[in-house]
């Protein structure tokens, strides 16, 4: 019995150790992670107004929340079984999916985005007229984020944590910046259209670093 447990602790330890460097990666890529999930909420009402900010949410909310189950779930998958493949299959799944996802994906987003400035103000009451204008606005780099956002673990499974951690990075400050400028050109519409455009430029980014990264292994 306390063999088995010595072993166990020792197990333990090796494992911790190996892996190391991708808890601290992860501790601060989870960090960027999360202050990018709230950026648009919290930029939105330090520089604009807690009522902009409000219609930002809600429209932000409405459309992600669907999105982020399905995301989530399709993660997930990738994970496994890009942790079971080659480094030659893993390319050919992630580029079959990636368009099966575009292909898919594409006439819903553009639906939502048409029919959004109508339909939210119904649901929602004529107070909230905005908020359909503003989820228009977002939908563009939801929907590149829809198609890309699930095959970040590419990277975990083919060990490269550290361009992880640059890629959250990169993502994030680029969000931050495109929402600013955005703001500054035109306030709440501006920086929907930012956070929209931020999304598109840091998720294409990821496109290519994960291509650089499975051409180089």
């Amino acid at each position: 019995m306390n063999a088995a447990k010595n072993f166990n602790k020792g197990r333990l330890i090796v494992t911790f150790r190996r892996n190391k460097k991708f808890i601290n990666y992860m501790l601060f890529a989870s960090f960027f992670a999360a202050i990018l999930n709230q950026s648009l909420i919290f930029l939105s009402s330090v520089l604009i107004s807690i009522s902009v900010s409000g219609k930002l949410f809600m429209a932000h909310r409405l459309l992600v929340v669907p999105i982020s189950l399905f995301t989530r779930a399709l993660t997930d998958v990738n994970f496994q079984e890009f942790s079971e493949g080659q480094i030659h299959e893993i390319k050919n799944l992630y580029i079959q999916r990636l368009n099966m996802l575009f292909k898919y994906g594409f006439f819903p987003f553009f639906l939502a985005a048409l029919v959004s400035p109508f339909l939210l103000p119904i649901i929602l009451g004529e107070a909230w007229e905005d908020t359909g204008l503003y989820a228009s606005c977002l939908l563009p780099g939801l929907f590149v984020q829809f198609v890309i956002a699930p095959f970040g673990t590419i990277l975990w499974v083919v060990k490269r944590n550290k361009e992880f951690l640059y890629l959250t990075l990169v993502r994030l400050l680029v969000l931050l910046s495109f929402m600013y400028l955005g703001n500054v050109l035109s306030y709440g519409f501006g920086l929907a259209i930012g956070y929209s455009v931020g999304l598109i430029f840091g998720y294409v980014f990821q496109h290519i670093l994960i291509l650089r990264v499975l051409r180089s292994n």
